[in-house]
């Protein structure tokens, strides 16, 4: 879990989430662009609320460790909508095998720029 303040307001978010909100926080700065991402969270109070967030090149945000012991609020669509926007931006993503090898196990063949196991 992640403590997440955004201007005067904080509020927790599950680690996932919150990374995923930090570094799209950054991706958005360094493409001087905007957008707006509504989470799950749990407020000060320890209430269950939605949060809308404006990310942008002037909105300060910061994430903080913290020893809750309250269950992560689900945000797989948001994390979702992140990871999606954040290739969208990049021009890429991240792919990981699905049939149990690591990256480690895969190498670019340079000679028909295929991937292939090793």
């Amino acid at each position: 879990m992640r403590h997440i303040t955004f201007g005067r307001k904080s509020f927790l978010l599950g680690n996932e989430a919150a990374d995923a909100v930090i570094k799209y926080a950054a991706l958005l700065a360094q493409n001087h662009t905007a957008d707006t991402v509504t989470l799950n969270a749990i407020s000060s109070d320890g209430d269950e609320v939605q949060v809308t967030i404006l990310l942008d090149t002037g909105g300060p945000i910061m994430s903080e460790t913290t020893d809750s012991s309250q269950p992560e609020p689900e945000n797989s669509i948001a994390v979702s909508y992140i990871e999606a926007r954040t290739t969208q931006l990049t021009g890429f993503s991240v792919a990981v095998p699905d049939d149990g090898s690591s990256i480690a196990d895969w190498h670019r063949d340079a000679a028909d720029d295929e991937l292939s196991e090793v």
